[in-house]
Protein backbone atom coordinates (compact mmCIF):
# COMPACT_ATOMS: atom_id res chain seq x y z
CA UNK A 1 0.00 0.00 0.00
CA UNK A 2 1.22 3.46 -0.80
CA UNK A 3 2.66 5.37 2.13
CA UNK A 4 0.29 8.11 3.20
CA UNK A 5 1.56 11.67 3.28
CA UNK A 6 -0.24 13.28 6.20
CA UNK A 7 -1.39 16.87 6.07
CA UNK A 8 1.06 17.66 8.86
CA UNK A 9 3.88 16.91 6.43
CA UNK A 10 3.19 20.13 4.66
CA UNK A 11 3.46 22.34 7.73
CA UNK A 12 6.99 23.09 6.64
CA UNK A 13 5.61 24.60 3.48
CA UNK A 14 5.19 27.87 5.28
CA UNK A 15 8.77 28.41 4.17
CA UNK A 16 7.87 28.34 0.49
CA UNK A 17 8.55 32.03 0.28
CA UNK A 18 12.18 30.93 0.20
CA UNK A 19 11.63 29.40 -3.20
CA UNK A 20 11.06 32.82 -4.70
CA UNK A 21 14.57 33.66 -3.51
CA UNK A 22 16.26 30.54 -4.89
CA UNK A 23 18.98 32.46 -6.64
CA UNK A 24 19.97 34.10 -3.39
CA UNK A 25 20.44 30.86 -1.49
CA UNK A 26 21.21 28.04 -3.90
CA UNK A 27 24.69 27.42 -5.30
CA UNK A 28 25.22 28.80 -8.78
CA UNK A 29 26.66 25.51 -10.02
CA UNK A 30 23.34 23.74 -9.79
CA UNK A 31 20.54 26.15 -10.41
CA UNK A 32 21.59 29.54 -11.86
CA UNK A 33 20.60 31.65 -13.68
CA UNK A 34 16.89 30.81 -13.46
CA UNK A 35 14.16 31.46 -10.92
CA UNK A 36 11.09 29.51 -9.87
CA UNK A 37 7.58 30.85 -9.98
CA UNK A 38 5.25 30.46 -7.04
CA UNK A 39 3.05 27.37 -7.29
CA UNK A 40 -0.72 27.93 -7.53
CA UNK A 41 -2.97 26.41 -4.89
CA UNK A 42 -4.29 23.87 -7.38
CA UNK A 43 -2.57 22.12 -10.27
CA UNK A 44 -3.84 19.74 -12.94
CA UNK A 45 -0.46 18.28 -13.83
CA UNK A 46 3.18 18.44 -12.65
CA UNK A 47 5.27 21.42 -13.64
CA UNK A 48 8.68 20.31 -14.87
CA UNK A 49 11.38 22.91 -14.19
CA UNK A 50 15.15 23.22 -14.17
CA UNK A 51 15.37 21.86 -10.61
CA UNK A 52 13.92 18.48 -11.58
CA UNK A 53 16.44 15.69 -12.27
CA UNK A 54 15.71 13.90 -15.52
CA UNK A 55 16.77 10.67 -17.18
CA UNK A 56 16.33 9.95 -20.86
CA UNK A 57 15.76 12.14 -23.88
CA UNK A 58 14.60 15.68 -22.96
CA UNK A 59 12.43 15.62 -26.08
CA UNK A 60 11.00 12.15 -25.45
CA UNK A 61 7.40 11.41 -26.40
CA UNK A 62 6.70 9.85 -22.99
CA UNK A 63 7.40 11.63 -19.71
CA UNK A 64 7.14 9.69 -16.46
CA UNK A 65 7.07 11.86 -13.34
CA UNK A 66 7.38 10.35 -9.89
CA UNK A 67 6.68 12.05 -6.57
CA UNK A 68 8.66 9.81 -4.26
CA UNK A 69 10.50 9.28 -1.01
CA UNK A 70 13.86 7.49 -0.75
CA UNK A 71 12.76 5.73 2.44
CA UNK A 72 9.41 4.57 1.01
CA UNK A 73 9.59 0.76 0.58
CA UNK A 74 7.41 0.73 -2.54
CA UNK A 75 9.50 3.52 -4.10
CA UNK A 76 12.58 1.39 -3.39
CA UNK A 77 10.95 -1.64 -4.96
CA UNK A 78 9.94 0.21 -8.12
CA UNK A 79 13.17 2.18 -8.69
CA UNK A 80 14.90 -0.51 -10.81
CA UNK A 81 11.74 -0.98 -12.89
CA UNK A 82 11.44 2.73 -13.62
CA UNK A 83 15.09 2.88 -14.61
CA UNK A 84 14.59 -0.13 -16.89
CA UNK A 85 11.57 1.50 -18.56
CA UNK A 86 13.75 4.42 -19.61
CA UNK A 87 16.80 2.35 -20.55
CA UNK A 88 14.70 0.13 -22.81
CA UNK A 89 13.64 3.14 -24.91
CA UNK A 90 15.89 6.05 -23.96
CA UNK A 91 14.98 8.16 -27.00
CA UNK A 92 11.24 7.73 -26.49
CA UNK A 93 10.96 7.96 -22.69
CA UNK A 94 12.19 10.23 -19.95
CA UNK A 95 11.88 10.03 -16.18
CA UNK A 96 11.56 13.04 -13.88
CA UNK A 97 12.04 12.81 -10.11
CA UNK A 98 10.10 14.99 -7.64
CA UNK A 99 10.88 14.89 -3.92
CA UNK A 100 7.95 14.13 -1.61
CA UNK A 101 9.60 13.02 1.64
CA UNK A 102 7.09 11.61 4.10
CA UNK A 103 8.56 12.83 7.39
CA UNK A 104 5.63 11.47 9.38
CA UNK A 105 6.36 7.91 8.29
CA UNK A 106 10.13 8.35 7.90
CA UNK A 107 11.60 11.08 10.15
CA UNK A 108 14.91 11.07 8.26
CA UNK A 109 13.32 11.35 4.82
CA UNK A 110 13.97 15.07 4.53
CA UNK A 111 17.67 14.66 5.35
CA UNK A 112 18.03 11.98 2.70
CA UNK A 113 16.29 14.16 0.12
CA UNK A 114 18.55 17.06 1.06
CA UNK A 115 21.59 14.82 0.58
CA UNK A 116 20.56 13.79 -2.93
CA UNK A 117 20.08 17.44 -3.84
CA UNK A 118 23.51 18.28 -2.40
CA UNK A 119 24.90 15.58 -4.68
CA UNK A 120 22.97 17.22 -7.53
CA UNK A 121 24.87 20.42 -6.83
CA UNK A 122 28.05 18.50 -7.70
CA UNK A 123 26.53 16.97 -10.83
CA UNK A 124 26.08 13.58 -9.20
CA UNK A 125 22.37 13.35 -8.54
CA UNK A 126 21.73 10.10 -10.39
CA UNK A 127 24.68 8.14 -8.95
CA UNK A 128 23.60 9.25 -5.48
CA UNK A 129 19.94 8.47 -6.23
CA UNK A 130 20.84 4.99 -7.50
CA UNK A 131 22.97 4.27 -4.45
CA UNK A 132 20.25 5.39 -2.04
CA UNK A 133 17.65 3.13 -3.63
CA UNK A 134 20.07 0.22 -3.95
CA UNK A 135 20.64 0.51 -0.19
CA UNK A 136 16.89 0.02 0.44
CA UNK A 137 16.61 2.58 3.22
CA UNK A 138 19.74 1.56 5.11
CA UNK A 139 21.50 4.89 4.43
CA UNK A 140 19.83 7.68 6.34
CA UNK A 141 22.07 9.01 9.11
CA UNK A 142 24.23 12.08 8.56
CA UNK A 143 27.39 9.97 8.75
CA UNK A 144 26.07 7.39 6.27
CA UNK A 145 24.98 10.07 3.81
CA UNK A 146 28.40 11.73 4.00
CA UNK A 147 30.17 8.39 3.61
CA UNK A 148 28.14 7.74 0.47
CA UNK A 149 29.27 11.11 -0.90
CA UNK A 150 32.87 10.05 -0.29
CA UNK A 151 32.33 6.69 -1.99
CA UNK A 152 31.04 8.54 -5.05
CA UNK A 153 34.14 10.77 -5.06
CA UNK A 154 32.22 13.95 -4.30
CA UNK A 155 33.82 16.92 -2.57
CA UNK A 156 32.99 15.83 0.98
CA UNK A 157 33.64 19.22 2.55
CA UNK A 158 31.30 20.93 0.08
CA UNK A 159 28.75 18.19 0.63
CA UNK A 160 28.95 18.58 4.42
CA UNK A 161 28.57 22.35 4.15
CA UNK A 162 25.56 21.91 1.87
CA UNK A 163 23.94 19.56 4.36
CA UNK A 164 24.71 21.74 7.37
CA UNK A 165 23.25 24.85 5.74
CA UNK A 166 20.26 22.95 4.25
CA UNK A 167 20.68 25.15 1.22
CA UNK A 168 18.75 22.67 -0.95
CA UNK A 169 15.67 22.70 1.29
CA UNK A 170 13.79 25.27 -0.88
CA UNK A 171 13.96 22.85 -3.81
CA UNK A 172 12.31 20.10 -1.79
CA UNK A 173 9.73 22.50 -0.39
CA UNK A 174 8.89 23.46 -3.94
CA UNK A 175 8.18 19.90 -5.05
CA UNK A 176 6.25 19.25 -1.83
CA UNK A 177 4.09 22.26 -2.60
CA UNK A 178 3.48 20.81 -6.06
CA UNK A 179 2.37 17.54 -4.48
CA UNK A 180 -0.01 19.40 -2.21
CA UNK A 181 -1.42 21.44 -5.09
CA UNK A 182 -1.99 18.24 -7.06
CA UNK A 183 -3.79 16.61 -4.13
CA UNK A 184 -1.16 13.89 -3.76
CA UNK A 185 -1.37 12.04 -0.46
CA UNK A 186 0.99 9.13 -0.89
CA UNK A 187 4.20 7.88 -2.45
CA UNK A 188 4.97 6.80 -5.01
CA UNK A 189 2.61 8.81 -7.21
CA UNK A 190 3.19 8.79 -10.96
CA UNK A 191 2.08 11.09 -13.73
CA UNK A 192 2.60 9.95 -17.31
CA UNK A 193 2.40 12.65 -19.95
CA UNK A 194 0.66 14.82 -17.41
CA UNK A 195 -2.01 12.25 -16.53
CA UNK A 196 -2.26 10.75 -13.05
CA UNK A 197 -1.45 7.05 -13.25
CA UNK A 198 -3.85 4.98 -11.16
CA UNK A 199 -3.06 1.49 -12.39
CA UNK A 200 -1.11 -1.32 -10.82
CA UNK A 201 2.37 -0.34 -9.65
CA UNK A 202 4.26 -2.91 -11.68
CA UNK A 203 6.60 -2.56 -14.63
CA UNK A 204 4.29 -4.49 -16.94
CA UNK A 205 1.27 -2.37 -16.04
CA UNK A 206 3.22 0.83 -16.60
CA UNK A 207 4.44 -0.50 -19.97
CA UNK A 208 0.85 -1.30 -20.99
CA UNK A 209 -0.26 2.21 -20.03
CA UNK A 210 2.57 3.76 -22.03
CA UNK A 211 1.82 1.58 -25.04
CA UNK A 212 -1.73 2.91 -25.14
CA UNK A 213 -0.68 6.57 -25.24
Amino acid sequence: MRARILIGLFGILGLTVLVVLLLAVLPDRAFAPQTLEEIPSALDAPEITFIDPMRGNPDARVTIVEYGDYLCPLCQQLAPDIQALVEEAPQKRRFVWKDAPNIDAHPEAMSVALAARCAQDQGAFWPYYDALFAARGTLSSALELEQLAAQLNLDVDAFANCMASEVTRPVILHTLQEALSLGINGTPTFYINGTLYTGSLTKSALEDFIADL
